[in-house]
């Protein structure tokens, strides 16, 4: 007659008594790692438009005060090279870091922007999710 010990072993117990968690816990591990690394992209998705917001809010208010263009707003038309755009600048722009103009720089987390200037007289602001999540995208103008 085999012994309570291996009996219990066989119905996935130990000895105490408990079950077996491991596959349990690696389940909801499984589960949970998805949904966090989601959250937490939302998250600096996020944060990068609040700041996409502040940096188009500081260029159109900085335009309205002034009525010229500010060429210190990289904008496509003037600085920003950026690939397959027809009329885009030569020399590289980084597309990742705000320069506002109060002198302070803002690296963006999980995306990319690119500035317009439209010829009607304001600034048009795009931003892009890195990874391509269409409902991420933001368009200011």
């Amino acid at each position: 007659m085999p012994s309570d010990e291996s009996t219990e072993k066989q119905k996935g117990l130990h000895a105490d008594g408990n079950a077996d968690r491991g596959p349990i816990i690696a389940v909801l591990v499984a589960i949970a790692i998805p949904v966090y690394n989601d959250r937490l992209h939302k998250a600096r998705v996020a944060a990068d438009w609040a700041n996409v917001r502040a940096y188009y809010a500081e260029i159109q208010l900085d335009y309205m005060t002034s009525g010229e263009h500010n060429n210190n707003v990289p904008d496509i038309n003037s600085t920003q090279a950026i690939p397959g755009i027809p009329g885009a600048a030569s020399h590289p722009f980084d597309i990742v870091t705000i320069p506002f103009l109060s002198g302070a720089e803002v690296k963006l987390q999980a995306g990319t922007y690119c500035v317009v200037w439209v010829t009607d007289g304001s600034y048009s602001i795009s931003y892009s999710c890195k990874d391509n999540h269409t409902d991420h995208n933001l368009v200011l103008q």
